[in-house]
């Protein structure tokens, strides 16, 4: 390999590479570029030059926010949308329940519910109405586990399709119904 002067490499890493934070991706082989050398026949083949330090990337620093601006927190999300609940009133649902959690799903739809105990699930699986089909499963899951907005009949046939399973499915893992794998993946020898 042939000397390369350092301006012309600084050139063609720019035209055929990726910066993906500390590291150069070539962009014909996407090969991570290590000695200044990918995988591929077409791509860059450098001699060992030092490569110039990626810009900083420093926060911004916070900003106050007002009525206009965009929320900093899931809370102040929720606090910000109409009829959300009070701050006493969640409060409320934890003396109750344990633990609420908000779902953002997006600016406008954002869901607080909270964890299933195995008494309501057993109840739930029990009924021989709702346990007929897993889309009427699901549904009374969600109804009962979303604390608000309250989710009944209109709000079911008028929802985005997906909306049910995927509250369904964070509620179940939320109430550790988890995967066998992933449940071993956590245990830990004392």
């Amino acid at each position: 390999m042939g000397k390369v002067n350092p301006n012309q490499l600084a050139r063609q890493m720019e035209e055929t590479t990726q910066d993906f934070g500390n590291n150069q991706v070539c962009k014909v082989c996407e090969a991570l570029i290590m000695n200044n050398q990918c995988l591929c026949e077409n791509g860059p083949s450098f001699e060992e030059v030092p490569l110039p330090k990626p810009e900083s990337r420093v926060a911004p620093a916070p900003v106050a926010t007002s009525p206009l601006s965009p929320p900093s927190t899931t809370k102040e999300m929720l606090q910000r949308l109409p009829g959300a609940p009070s701050n006493s009133q969640i409060e409320n649902w934890k003396a109750t329940y344990g633990k609420a959690y908000v779902l953002p799903l997006d600016r406008d739809e954002v869901y607080v519910w909270r964890y299933l105990n195995y008494q309501e699930f057993k109840k739930l699986r029990s009924n021989k109405v709702i346990a007929e089909s897993e889309e009427k499963f699901q549904e009374h899951i969600v109804m009962t586990a979303v604390l608000w907005p309250t989710i009944g009949p209109v709000e079911l046939a008028t929802s985005r399709a997906g909306l049910i399973p995927t509250l369904f499915g964070v509620i179940m893992k939320g109430s550790f119904f988890l995967d066998t794998e992933i449940a071993l993946g956590l245990i830990d020898e004392l």
